[in-house]
């Protein structure tokens, strides 16, 4: 996907502890080049002493295949922590395409 003008969005991971809580926040898009950004910042989200982890999806607005795995791939890794993972359910077309691949039924909403 493209901004106006051709250029594509990159994504933009922000990531911070607050209290009890470790957010990652996703804008722009995921795809096979910000793949591993995301799953380094899982990485440290899961070394930290954080009670939850929220993986939000709000300002994403593009998630290809690629993606899609990284997604499924830390829905497993919070499986496998304890359960600390949640996620918003994203909007416009991130939301639908879970939505269409089902995801939205195994995903850890919040």
């Amino acid at each position: 996907m493209s901004e106006p003008g051709g250029a594509p969005r990159r994504l933009t991971l922000v990531a911070d502890q607050i209290g009890s809580v470790y957010e990652i926040r996703l804008g722009g898009e995921l795809d096979v080049g910000g793949c591993e950004r995301l799953d380094r910042a899982l990485d440290q989200a899961s070394a930290s002493d954080a009670r939850r982890i929220r993986l939000d999806l709000e300002d994403l607005v593009f998630i290809d295949s690629a993606g899609l795995q990284a997604i499924l791939r830390a829905k497993r890794r919070g499986d496998d922590d304890g359960g600390r993972l949640r996620m918003t359910r994203g909007t416009g077309e991130v939301r639908k395409l879970f939505e269409l691949t089902a995801m939205d039924l195994v995903l850890p909403y919040e």
